[in-house]
């Protein structure tokens, strides 16, 4: 081992040393995280909905979709709280063998509820570090979506072009939220930012019809004129319909802090996922001892005596 690793060319071993590099970092990285998961998770005191102050916090329910036009997943279709997707192609490279290049992807920023014994509360979603129990993979010749094999598992690409991969947080399914709660007048709902991304979101469900009012130049896609033009219609809904608006009771909501604290989404039981992380980040900090370790003993066999 030791005569093969002299032998080696100046980019060879450059390349094997970047390799170990690059894999002690992505394992401290994930380390780091994790570490970071389990002591928040500890350190955060959990709170009933209804006796909850402002302030940030840790829930523990299960999620549920609010009354209105439901979630749907771009990909599959199936009704959920929050959904995550990514479409990515085959491609040949140029030194043999293929890859996956990804050409769509996307992001659920609609609201939606988590509840527990004592209440309810809205969850906003935006910029949230989401872990899902499940990612279902797929693949499939052609890029209309929801195409293929959707058995959770099936990986094989023998003729498959695409590949499909979706993360949802499903109706009912037990939620971890650590985030910054407030409160707000029902009569003023959400903030107005809050409330004109949740009805953008709303209209983007409904592309037919999104296409029918703002397409003005008939080519069956939204520009970013015509973008603009309907956010401004949206904007003017907003404002009134809360000017409308009688007063309600205080609505208690969930989301990203102002400051620099993490607002995460976990789905799963609570021991469960602190179980989880703990052991992430034990097997992540031995991958970067043990990358340090693999460091060490090249550059001693490539350059001792």
């Amino acid at each position: 081992m030791t005569e093969h690793l002299r032998s080696l060319s100046d980019f060879q071993f450059a390349l094997v040393t970047a390799i170990a590099v690059v894999v002690a970092i992505f394992c401290l990285y994930v380390y780091r995280r994790m570490l970071h998961h389990t002591h928040l998770a500890a350190d955060t005191p959990t709170s009933k909905i209804r006796s909850a102050s402002q302030g940030y916090l840790e829930l523990v329910g299960e999620a549920y979709a609010l009354p209105g036009e439901p979630i749907k997943a771009p990909l599959s279709g199936k009704a959920c709280a929050w959904w995550a997707y990514r479409v990515e192609e085959r491609e040949q490279r140029s030194r043999g063998g293929h890859g996956w290049r990804s050409v769509d992807s996307g992001v659920s920023d609609a609201i939606f509820g988590v509840r527990d014994a004592t209440g309810t509360c809205i969850v906003d979603p935006e910029g949230a570090i989401v872990r899902t129990a499940r990612r279902n993979t797929w693949t499939s010749a052609s890029r209309r979506r929801g195409d293929g094999d959707k058995r959770r598992g099936f990986k094989t690409t023998l003729g498959s072009r695409y590949r499909y991969t979706e993360r949802l947080i499903e109706i009912g399914d037990p939620l971890h939220a650590i985030g910054f709660m407030r409160s707000h007048d029902a009569a003023q709902g959400l903030t107005e930012a809050e409330e004109l991304r949740a009805l953008l979101a709303e209209w983007k469900r409904d592309q037919r019809g999104l296409i029918e009012r703002f397409d003005s130049d008939g080519d069956r896609e939204i520009s970013a004129e015509e973008w603009d033009q309907e956010r401004e219609q949206a904007l003017e809904q907003v404002r009134r319909e809360r000017a409308d608006e009688p007063h309600l009771p205080r609505v208690p909501v969930l989301g990203h802090p102002q400051d620099q604290r993490p607002f995460l989404l976990a789905v799963g039981e609570q021991d469960s996922l602190t179980r989880r992380w703990r052991y992430a980040a034990f097997a992540s900090g031995a991958g970067f001892v043990v990358s340090i370790g693999v460091l060490a003993w090249l550059f001693a066999q490539r350059f001792g005596t």
